[in-house]
């Protein structure tokens, strides 16, 4: 295992890769000015901070796209915060992809600063991490894989370009005026649809609904786009039986 103190990406088209059995320890942050990356090895996070991936500002016009494939790891319950920040003349959109099977216990947190605009999308599994933050709709949790307990503010299943199931292991709640966005392109949950799945019980708290239709629905169509095992409080921003526009693709 090899300790770093942080590791810094400028420009675009980099790939970190380690020979087998090889890993990092990683005792700060990672930042990325602009472009795409792939970091393939092995992290741990340990030190006992607060660590960071994130897009400062001001940083380059381009924005950042990370996907980390290693699995993360810690030893203790270090968090860990994916941000972004941008400004007059830099491009503050960040986009994280996580595709491993990660095994850290810290709390997964997701922050946009002033210009800023993060995507975080887990493909991956990370059960033990719950997430948190997203004040703002320019923090935004998607994916297809699974996650620890939410209190969120911004959750959109799925891809960017498809449709998916969102997992999320034991109980969540959207945070006041939150926001669920889900793309309805059919009827089959997960390939034509998105839908949040939790392991446990939901809290609703007057959040938002964004609906994006793709295709024509019949009349008596049905959507499970939430979905809680240990039932569901609370309600959506409308009324039963309220008519609400949705978004036509």
């Amino acid at each position: 295992m090899t300790f770093v103190n942080s590791i810094q990406l400028t420009g675009s088209g980099y790939t970190i890769n380690a020979l087998p059995g090889n890993s990092i320890a990683l005792a700060g942050n990672i930042t990325s000015t602009g472009g795409t990356a792939l970091i393939a090895l092995p992290i741990a996070l340990y030190g006992g901070v607060n660590h960071a991936v994130y897009k400062p500002a001001p940083s380059c016009c381009l924005p950042a796209e990370l996907t980390i494939s290693g699995v993360i790891s810690g030893l203790a319950s270090d968090p860990l915060t994916f941000s972004s920040s941008g400004g007059l003349l830099s491009n503050g959109n960040l986009d994280v992809t996580l595709s491993g099977n990660n095994t850290y216990m810290g709390a997964t947190m997701i922050s946009a600063g002033f210009g800023g605009f993060v995507r975080l999308f887990v493909m991956g599994s990370q059960p033990a991490s719950p997430v948190t933050g997203g004040n703002t709709q320019a923090a935004q949790l998607s994916g297809t894989g699974t996650v620890g307990p939410l209190n969120f503010f911004l959750i959109a299943p799925g891809t960017s370009t498809a449709t998916g199931v969102l997992h999320s292991t034991g109980d969540g709640q959207f945070a006041q005026d939150a926001v669920l966005r889900v793309r309805l392109n059919g009827t089959t949950v997960g390939s034509q649809y998105d839908q949040l799945s939790i392991d446990g019980a939901m809290q609703l708290m007057g959040t938002n609904l964004q609906v994006d239709l793709g295709f024509t629905p019949a009349v008596g169509d049905s959507f499970a786009i939430l979905q809680a095992t240990g039932g569901i409080t609370g309600t959506f921003a409308y009324t039963e039986g309220q008519i609400f526009f949705v978004n036509c693709m």
